[in-house]
């Protein structure tokens, strides 16, 4: 499996490469419960989490700079009556990622009927169960100083089963799950939102239509597996916009920085930044140093089977001149102007006002890491 790097942009930005690499067998880790209750340890992970212009910076304004690899498995191992995880969970597993130079943050992939306990999801892998193993891992995580990235990867539409990546979240259960996971670590200020995991509607184009259904929802198709060949439609779905997940989170108390991808499997960009969603900032502290905060930023998908894959349209899918296109119709609640951009490489970034890019990469340690949509 490739083995995934991020490249540290000045402006906090992260793209995701891939290194080609053989898929070896998961080392023996020993014991592995997935709902024994897991003791973090002291509080001294990295905490306050918040982004300043352009960078993300933890609870002593120091900058940080995210280094991650995807932790699959817990968006499908539980609709297939197959656990919690694809591969081990506990603290020796999660110690052996730091093994990797510079990594300091997992994204863990989460499943909509799992979470929610809803549409045949097997009980003994759904609901409290589903939720206590997500929550231990969290904890695994911090104990080891790594930073938990939630995201949304498999969902269910009406009384569907999640069992694939569908074009957008979807109306009828997504709010539910993003209000109830923001309670749930709404005191945990360590742990990172992403709200969806790369987006494709409109038939994966960089659209006006694809950006309107990204902001506030639309009609989309509704895919499922296939042993082989392209997916089936089965049919349509109402999509939830970016707006309203942003809202239930918000909602729900949780101050997390969200990170909300764009287009095209979070590789497009062109119009992040007029029909950007963005909830509201904190009041300004009576400190003349204080400089402004806020949670948001952008998520950015590249990879070598995409279409900004080397470093010229690296550069040009975060340059300046590369979001400029009219906004849909009806602005955006709260949506700020965009800040004026600087010259940009595979490694400096255009500066919006939302600041930050990461992105995705596609494997944890070994095969059982593998990610799968």
């Amino acid at each position: 499996m490739p083995k995934p790097t991020f490249a540290p942009l000045k402006t906090a930005a992260l793209a995701g490469l891939l290194a080609a690499s053989a898929c070896a067998a998961d080392p023996m880790y020993g014991t592995d419960d997935p709902l024994m209750p897991v003791d973090p340890g002291p509080p001294t992970w990295p905490r306050g989490l918040h982004v300043v212009g352009t960078e993300i910076q933890d609870g002593a304004n120091q900058t940080i700079r995210l280094y991650g690899v995807n932790r699959s498995g817990t968006e499908y191992q539980c609709v297939h009556s197959s656990g919690f995880f694809d591969g081990p969970s506990n603290e020796a597993s999660v110690a052996a990622i730091l093994n990797w130079p510079k990594v300091n943050a997992v994204r863990v992939p989460l499943n909509e009927s799992c979470w929610l306990g809803i549409n045949g999801a097997p009980g003994a892998y759904a609901g409290d169960q589903y939720k206590m193993a997500i929550q231990n891992y969290v904890n695994q995580l911090h104990k080891q100083h790594l930073i938990p990235i939630l995201e949304l990867h498999w969902v269910g539409p009406g009384t569907s089963l999640a069992t694939r990546q569908q074009p957008m979240p979807d109306a009828d259960h997504a709010p539910a799950f993003w209000a109830d996971v923001a309670a749930t670590f709404a005191a945990d200020d360590g742990v990172v939102l992403e709200p969806y995991n790369e987006p494709f509607p409109d038939g994966n184009k960089d659209s006006d239509a694809g950006w309107q259904c990204w902001r506030d929802g639309c009609s989309a198709n509704q895919y499922g597996t296939s042993s082989s060949g392209p997916p089936t439609v089965l049919g349509t779905y109402q999509a939830a916009g970016m707006q309203s997940i942003v809202d239930a989170i918000r909602g729900a108390g949780a101050k997390q920085i969200v990170l909300l991808g764009g287009l095209q499997y979070s590789n497009a960009l062109t119009q992040w930044l007029t029909a950007g969603t963005w909830g509201p900032r904190p009041s300004r502290p009576p400190s003349p140093s204080w400089r402004r905060r806020s949670a948001r930023a952008t998520a950015w998908g590249a990879s070598s089977r995409r279409s900004c894959s080397g470093s010229t349209s690296t550069a040009t899918a975060t340059s300046p001149g590369h979001g400029t296109r009219s906004a849909p119709a009806r602005p955006l609640r709260g949506a700020p102007t965009a800040s004026p951009g600087r010259s940009s490489s595979t490694t400096r970034a255009a500066r919006p006002t939302a600041a930050t890019r990461w992105r995705s990469a596609t494997t944890s340690r070994g095969c059982s890491a593998r990610r799968r949509r």
